[in-house]
């Protein structure tokens, strides 16, 4: 299920970057992105830094045990580590897009991409926070 999550999140993502692009030429003049660019864009990035990190499963709080909470802590703080790469991968591609062939619009269209998918994975990173900490109060309030 996380994986259909990660998945979805990112298609997500890549439509918003399209539906945004397609509005800004409305709104600028200014021809949106591609689907050949877009789909090269993606498939360049996921070649180089692969997929998001897959989200832990959190568990319910008011039926967990401590180990199942504690378990989950420590696949939170791998997920954290995992992001983190992740992105500064995707960083990195950025930064490449710099000084490799291509029109400026085509890099500032694949940037554009990049920027959403990383942002994506802050968002996804602090869902999983947010989870984590509901599921960890509930923990402590349930009578022990």
């Amino acid at each position: 299920m996380k994986l259909f999550t990660n998945f979805s999140s990112l298609t997500f993502a890549i439509l918003a970057v399209v539906f945004s692009a397609s509005v800004m030429s409305q709104e600028q003049d200014t021809p949106a992105i591609s689907k050949e660019l877009l789909a090269k864009t993606t498939s360049e990035l996921t070649t180089k830094c692969k997929t998001p990190p897959q989200q832990p499963n959190i568990p319910n709080g008011t039926k967990a045990t401590m180990d199942e909470m504690l378990a989950a802590q420590k696949a939170i703080k791998a997920y954290q580590a995992e992001s983190l790469n992740y992105r500064s991968c995707l960083d990195s591609t950025l930064a490449a897009w710099d000084t490799q062939g291509g029109t400026p619009e085509e890099i500032s269209q694949k940037k554009d991409v990049a920027v959403v998918i990383f942002n994506r994975s802050v968002a996804d990173e602090e869902e999983v926070a947010n989870l984590f900490n509901t599921a960890l109060r509930a923990y402590k309030s349930k009578p022990q």
